[in-house]
């Protein structure tokens, strides 16, 4: 796919459709089924697009859309670019430009690389583009779901009213949402109805013991436990329509950067959500920032730092990385590298990434 912008127009002001409403851009957020378009797809004015695709918003890449997507959407996808391509044949060939034969295919692989399915995968030619092989090939998950994304992929989640035709199933508005990721960790949940709200903590012969309010929609249901001493956190029903057979259904409906998850990390998880929101609240208020130091996991391992307005405002990202690194680098001795990150205007920012070996190798000099 190309990333030219090809003189299309941006999408209008027109509403989507009344009953498809609830898959408009703004109502998406990750884990939301939505309709996908590439950034070439448009066309005429006002604005158009052939062909929308459904699918789940799954990630953002330097400002555009990822998602996954069902086989027969797949398909629509590859059927799709091989309409893109034969256009742009017979407009080559239009304009006159004394190109034919593999020179003309070659022009057409270069504006729209080729792309087919090679059994269950999906290979993606860029090879005109580029010198030597380059190739991408898109195995389906182990759901038969495709990702497609990386830099030539320019998509964008777009109102269904300006699609010719929607290519897949259409959710209803009750199973628009198939997931919702957790706000501080890569936890993704079946649905968001689960919270702690109370946390209390107690010192130990052997380490901190805590305890936690659980609830679902708004209503108690039990309490999570940790004793100490490296045990593991627990769950403790109060028998309020939460037990532990519907615990174990939310825990294997969950994923861990994409993997399964442990009963344990996943109360964790939510311990985490708590507290991290806590201390986030605590310095808002007072125009500060909460920084995290992400391990190799993705969950936060260290909150001990923030930045103020000023250093926010004249400092340099990786530089500050580079000074909080050198902080800890004794500490965290299994981190290969240093992923830091600031809370502001509601989500995670990334303030720099730090080569750990780098770092440990100027220390001993």
């Amino acid at each position: 796919m190309s990333n030219r912008r090809g003189g299309r127009g941006e999408p209008g002001t027109e509403p989507a459709s009344a009953d498809l409403t609830y898959m408009a851009p703004d109502q998406l957020r990750f884990g939301s089924v939505g309709v996908f378009a590439g950034e070439w797809a448009w066309y005429g004015n006002p604005p158009r697009v052939p062909v929308g695709f459904v699918g789940t918003l799954v990630d953002r890449l330097n400002g555009w859309a990822v998602f996954s997507c069902t086989r027969e959407v797949a398909e629509a996808i590859v059927a799709d670019n091989d309409r893109r391509r034969r256009a742009e044949k017979a407009r080559l060939i239009d304009l006159d430009l004394d190109v034919a034969g593999p020179e003309l295919a070659q022009r057409v692989d270069q504006l729209c690389p080729p792309l087919r399915f090679d059994g269950d995968v999906i290979v993606f030619d860029e090879s005109a583009l580029h010198e030597g092989n380059a190739i991408t090939r898109y195995v389906p998950d182990g759901d038969g779901r495709y990702r497609l994304d990386g830099d030539s992929w320019c998509w964008q989640a777009i109102d269904p009213g300006y699609c010719d035709r929607i290519a897949g199933v259409v959710p209803a508005r009750e199973a628009a949402q198939e997931y919702v990721m957790a706000v501080h960790s890569p936890l993704r949940m079946p649905h968001g109805r689960l919270a702690v709200t109370a946390m209390q903590h107690a010192w130990v012969s052997d380490g901190i013991a805590y305890t936690a309010s659980l609830h679902l929609d708004g209503q108690y249901v039990g309490m999570i436990e940790n004793k100490g001493g490296g045990v593991a956190t627990v769950y403790h029903t109060a028998g309020r329509g939460f037990g532990w057979r519907e615990l174990n259904d939310f825990v294997a409906a969950c994923r861990w950067q994409e993997g399964p998850v442990s009963e344990d990390a996943v109360l964790e998880a939510l311990i985490s959500e708590f507290e991290i929101s806590k201390v986030i609240s605590e310095y808002e208020p007072h125009g500060e920032a909460l920084v995290a130091l992400r391990g190799d996991d993705g969950s936060i391992i260290n909150i001990e730092y923030r930045l103020d307005k000023w250093h926010m405002a004249t400092g340099d990202p990786q530089q500050m990385a580079t000074t909080l690194t050198r902080k800890v680098a004794g500490i965290y001795n299994s981190l290969d590298s240093f992923t830091w990150q600031f809370w502001w205007d509601g989500c995670w920012r990334t303030l720099g990434t730090v080569d750990a070996a780098m770092i440990r190798d100027a220390t001993r000099q």
